[in-house]
């Protein structure tokens, strides 16, 4: 095992035997101070009796997150629970930054499926791989419409096969795009998109996708209109 993992071995009850060093340091004490406590002691104080009833019912071995008290304050700890001889034992890994990474990733995804601009990503070749449902509301196309051969989203609008290769060209060198175009419909009507389309690279620098974000302008431009005449 690692120096960073906790480990600890309970009794059937949940009283503590034995910690290794790094459990005593997570938690802020020496090692003989932790031993005899119940080990329910470091839980989240609604999960304390959670805790001791799965330790008592778990079968051979068994897995779970909890929030346990530390000199860090409160983290989130993966524990591994195994049945020896003398009691069970467990062994934990602070994953509090994998939880408030996925929390994060929760956030943005509900923000940008719920956002009112179009958001998509594109392979570098321009194949749609995510589209979020504020482009399909305007548009009509959803991600199954996308997946066919023939789909070729960033083509569409540009005022000449010149300009298109520009775009291309741009993109292609890592260089963000911006520009307004007017595009079809899945129903055939044309609308003016204002577009964004930006390079994403890996870590060798290389592109491995293309973020494009669209916003419907066809109501605000037929205002202009009306005013200019």
């Amino acid at each position: 095992r690692t120096s960073n993992e906790l480990v600890l071995l309970t009794g059937a009850s949940g009283e503590v035997l034995e910690v290794n060093p790094a459990f005593a340091r997570k938690v802020g004490l020496p090692q003989e101070e932790c031993l005899g406590s119940s080990a329910g002691i470091w839980c989240a104080p609604d999960e304390h009796r959670d805790f001791l009833k799965r330790l008592q019912a778990m079968g051979t071995s068994t897995s779970f997150d909890q929030r346990w008290r530390t000199h860090q304050g409160w983290r989130w700890i993966e524990w591994e629970a195994t049945r020896v001889n003398q009691g069970i034992r467990l062994v934990g890994r602070d994953v509090s930054a994998r939880r408030l990474a996925e929390g994060h990733l929760g956030r943005l995804s509900q923000a940008v499926e719920q956002a009112p601009l179009g958001i998509l990503i594109t392979s570098p070749t321009g194949k749609v791989q995510y589209m979020n449902q504020g482009y399909t509301e305007y548009s009509g196309f959803t991600l199954e419409d996308a997946l066919e051969p023939d789909f070729s989203l960033l083509k569409e609008g540009h005022p000449s096969e010149a300009a298109y290769r520009h775009f291309c060209a741009s993109v292609a060198a890592g260089t963000a795009w911006q520009g307004t175009l007017q595009c079809p419909t899945k129903d055939g009507r044309l609308i003016w998109e204002r577009v964004l389309v930006s390079p994403a690279l890996d870590g060798k620098g290389e592109i491995s996708h293309l973020l494009c974000i669209r916003e419907n302008l066809t109501s605000q431009r037929e205002v202009e209109e009306k005013l200019a005449r």
